[in-house]
């Protein structure tokens, strides 16, 4: 059985930012993405927002949306083969975004963030283990925005 569109819709907290359309009145309403996220959970906490102040996030069940998932940044499907970048501010913004959008949830967010790590540790390389580390703590002590260790995340 298919669930109804309305029922998902109740449930949904966030559109991907894949492929998302906006009104006007949303951002007349709540403002832009914030940069702060810099590439990954901007979607998410905009949708956080928008929810929080009234509107309701929808989604298109019959669209096709073709998109070369991580193909900009190196988020691979496997482990081992993300880039430095993509490894960091998943880290990084998962702790941001659960801090600022759902503290509540923090400590489960931060022990699968360990856990993460731990699968990172196991995949490879030695070079992402380090940036997940870093983007751990870079999450703990709420930095934001483009990442002060850029050059050296985009690097192989």
């Amino acid at each position: 059985a298919e669930p109804s569109a309305s029922s998902i819709e109740a449930l949904l907290d966030a559109p991907s930012g894949a492929s998302m359309y906006a009104t006007r009145a949303l951002i007349d309403s709540i403002g832009l993405m914030s940069d702060h996220y810099f590439l990954y959970g901007e979607d998410l906490e905009w949708g956080v927002r928008a929810k929080r102040h009234g509107h309701s996030v929808g989604y298109a069940d019959a669209s096709v949306v073709p998109h070369e998932g991580g193909s900009t940044i190196g988020s691979a499907r496997r482990r081992r083969d993300r880039s430095r970048l993509s490894v960091y501010l998943d880290l990084r913004n998962r702790l941001i975004l659960a801090r600022e959008q759902h503290w509540p949830w923090l400590p489960w967010t931060l022990l699968m963030a360990l856990a993460e790590i731990g699968a990172i540790a196991c995949a490879g390389p030695w070079t992402n283990v380090a940036a997940a580390l870093h983007g751990f703590f870079a999450g703990l002590l709420g930095e934001t925005g483009r990442p002060s260790n850029f050059s050296s995340l985009v690097r192989r």
